[in-house]
């Protein structure tokens, strides 16, 4: 059993082992004698970890459980006297009774669970009462570590109204504080506000960070690594600007904000601009390397949600390295993305590459993407916009407009929602996207390259795509293109998509070609296609698909494959395509023009408002409410408003100005940008015929 021992000091992990020795006769005098002899090592332990807090004299009492253990073995009653034991060192570090309160009970109901589950095995639980548990001297040795590992850092939160907590959170003015993050006085396990734009070059990642830190609207620039090792459990970053990120790194996980984010972490309210991120380092396909503009690995159960970024790249050079522009391996969720202007490349093999993620092993809903590239160089180097690889997770509620996919690799799949998926891909809308494969093999499709695992048998679902404006091309022999989908494998699904003005061209030999899918090793349903056409060198381009096990529910209008007319029950245009993503398509499938982007500005670029008190602990929490940064775009465009202007009338405006008129006028529009995003807008037109 591995223990966690991330917050034991060397003179901890020495002494403690003495629990798991079996207690002799006179148990109770030995438990008492021992507990006293480390007592002064459990409280330096605290004191270490937080010393900001005062402790207070314990007796022997305190520590000394109620019951004595028999010989050969830990008593029910015993484990919970470990756990006194537990909550009298924590109480003595002034924790939260609340938490204190809250995981006792936990480890009670883990007990009386554990009881009950042994007595149903047994077949036993309706014929005798409630037995006592007995564990051996290791087992509850364990338990007591645990429960002193997960209620130390919960109970280190500090106090309401002491410095760091959430009321009187530290001020973060520059990096030489940020950078202190760690140090005494500033425990990584508080509430921190930062209070300006600042440049911070730091050569190694930040501190692991477990507390919560708000930005502020503020902006950090100038990273050349990781602003955190590692965002904790439970720890938070959210309102924060990170502009002209330039990473060059050799660790097996690097990002922007994080190198990792752990489970039950949050990042929200992230924007992004000018950033670069390379990455050398090489995994394993059971550990890959991760590469991400925002973080590397964002572990299982952590949280990335509203992130903007804008004119970012992604360069890994390693074999089995997850490359992707917001996360390379991404385990939990990310809900609620905005992406323009991004690039994503991997120059090795097995290395899945995205703009949403490489490699997804968790959730993706919301997220739009204009402007972006993906390129992949080598074998099994899957490539997608919203991820290269999806094993076993989603992606739903997804857009792209004028994005491109392009790999050049054998036995590789390109896609714009996912290069290779087994999972659901649900509501997905392009526009004017284009995907191709050069090699052997390749398949290639607008809402995934291959779907589902033909070898294992494992599926994947695609459901409601709308496909408008948009090309599918492979070159190498034995390819399958389409436009929903290059390859659908056994057990796998495709329906309800419709396919406007698509074109699929095939060339090699032994390829695939259809406007539903390329191969139809599962199921097509309920394919509408308009405008649209399939054509290869081979005479194996199809409707539905170039070669079709199963598919009902098809619809064609002015729609070709290999140069012959398909006409089948013709759907109706007004309306088509009134379920799309608005954003990107219009209700009878034209695609929609971009619109400007709100692009964050360098901090020495931007005007700050001044705070009109000192900060103290009784304004922070007002001023961590919004201190606002003035872009400069919004300053030359009040310039000539003030021109022509009397003295009186300029004097008026500055005094609304005092009285925080216009100041809440800009904090509404703060929140309005963060919680209602305007679709991206790209710097020119791809060229269609460039893929051809």
């Amino acid at each position: 059993m591995q223990l966690p021992t991330s917050h034991l000091p060397p003179s901890v992990a020495v002494d403690f082992p003495a629990f798991d020795a079996r207690p002799t006769t006179g148990s109770a005098n030995t438990w008492g004698g021992l507990s006293v002899a480390v007592l002064p090592t459990i409280t330096a332990f605290f004191t270490s970890l937080s010393p900001r807090y005062q402790t207070r004299q314990l007796s022997p009492q305190m520590v000394t459980p109620d019951n004595a253990a028999e010989p050969g073995s830990w008593k029910a009653g015993d484990i919970a006297s470990k756990v006194k034991l537990a909550c009298n060192m924590l109480a003595c570090w002034v924790p939260s009774v609340r938490v204190v309160n809250e995981a006792v009970a936990a480890i009670c109901s883990t007990l009386s669970l554990a009881q009950e589950l042994d007595d149903v095995l047994d077949g036993k639980k309706e014929q005798h009462a409630p037995r006592p548990i007995n564990l051996n001297g290791p087992a509850a040795a364990a338990l007591t570590l645990i429960a002193l590992d997960s209620l130390a850092p919960a109970a280190a939160v500090p106090a309401p109204g002491m410095r760091g907590s959430r009321q009187n959170p530290i001020p973060v003015p520059d990096g030489v504080t940020l950078g202190k993050i760690g140090q005494a006085g500033y425990p990584t396990d508080a509430y921190y506000i930062q209070t300006q734009s600042f440049s911070l070059d730091i050569r190694k990642p930040g501190p692991d960070f477990n507390g919560h830190y708000d930005g502020g609207c503020h902006s950090i620039s100038g990273l050349s690594n990781c602003l955190f090792s590692t965002i904790g459990r439970h720890g938070e970053v959210h309102d924060l600007r990170l502009v002209d990120i330039d990473i060059n790194d050799t660790s097996h996980a690097t990002g922007g904000l994080a190198c990792i984010m752990a489970p039950y972490s949050t990042a929200r309210n992230i924007q992004v601009a000018h950033a670069r991120v390379s990455n050398r380092a090489a995994g394993n396909d059971t550990n890959p390397a991760a590469t991400g503009i925002i973080v590397g690995h964002q572990q299982e159960g952590a949280f990335i949600r509203a992130v903007n970024l804008h004119n970012g790249s992604v360069l890994t050079h390693s074999k089995y390295s997850a490359t992707g522009v917001v996360g390379g391996l991404i385990d939990g969720r990310l809900q609620d993305a905005n992406i323009t202007h991004c690039q994503a490349e991997s120059r090795s093999r097995d290395s899945p590459t995205g703009i949403g993620a490489g490699r997804l092993r968790g959730n993706i809903e919301r997220m739009a993407v204009d402007g972006s590239k993906v390129t992949t160089r080598q074998m099994r180097s899957y490539a997608g916009i919203g991820a290269g690889h999806v094993e076993h997770g989603s992606i739903k509620k997804f857009g792209a407009g004028r994005c491109q996919v392009f790999a050049d690799g054998s036995l590789t799949s390109a896609g714009i929602g996912a290069g290779k998926a087994v999972g659901e891909l649900k509501q997905m809308t392009m526009a004017k996207c284009h995907v191709k494969t050069s090699q052997r093999k390749g398949f290639a499709g607008i809402g995934a390259g291959q779907l589902g695992v033909r070898s294992s048998g494992e599926h994947g679902h695609l459901d409601t795509l709308f496909a408008v404006a948009s090309t599918v091309a492979t070159e190498g022999d034995d390819a399958c293109a389409g436009i929903g989908v290059g390859k659908l494998n056994i057990f796998s699904k495709a329906e309800r998509m419709t396919l406007f003005n698509c074109t699929v061209i095939s060339s090699g030999e032994r390829v695939l070609t259809g406007i539903g899918a390329g191969f139809n090793g599962g199921q097509i349903n309920n394919l509408t296609t308009v405008h649209s056409e399939a054509r290869n060198s081979d005479d194996t381009a199809g409707l539905e698909a170039g070669e079709s096990l199963m598919a009902e529910g098809t619809a064609s209008l002015n729609s070709r494959v290999n140069n012959e007319l398909q006409t089948l029950n013709p759907p109706s245009l007004p309306g088509l395509c009134s379920n799309a993503d608005p954003r990107f398509v219009t209700r009878d499938c034209a695609p929609v023009p971009p619109a400007p982007i709100d692009v964050p500005t360098p901090p020495a670029a931007t005007v700050s408002l001044p705070s009109r008190q000192p900060l103290t602990s009784t304004n922070v929490s007002t001023l961590s409410a919004r201190t606002v940064s003035l872009q400069p775009l919004a300053i030359t465009a009040a310039v000539p408003l003030t021109s022509g202007l009397s003295i009186a009338a300029m004097a008026g405006i500055a005094v609304a100005c005092t009285t925080g008129v216009i100041t809440a006028c800009v904090v509404a529009a703060c929140c309005y940008r963060h919680y209602h995003h305007r679709p991206p807008k790209p710097n020119n037109e791809l060229d269609m015929n460039a893929l051809l």
